[in-house]
């Protein structure tokens, strides 16, 4: 990273927004859809262990890909409910 990005909190933030814009879509399967702290809060008293997350991760971003290509095979670019 050049230098003329770290003296600017703006110019950083710039940076980031473009950096982010040019992610594959291999990079973006590889990111998290789920909020963990949110399945947290959601169990209460219960522990939730490392695995649940990355396998409920994992299962969340199967059934968006599904739900694409049902909407894809429907002549349809909006993903909608009836597509899960």
């Amino acid at each position: 990273m050049e230098k003329k990005y770290i003296s600017s909190g703006l110019h950083i933030n710039k940076f980031i927004y473009s950096m982010n814009q040019i992610k594959s879509k291999g990079d973006i399967m590889n990111e998290w859809v789920i909020v963990k702290t949110k399945i947290k809060d959601m169990v209460g008293t219960y522990s939730v262990s490392a695995d649940f997350t990355e396998e409920l991760n994992k299962k969340v971003k199967q059934m968006i890909q599904d739900a694409m290509k049902r909407a894809e095979a429907n002549g349809r670019k909006t993903v909608m409910g009836r597509d899960i």
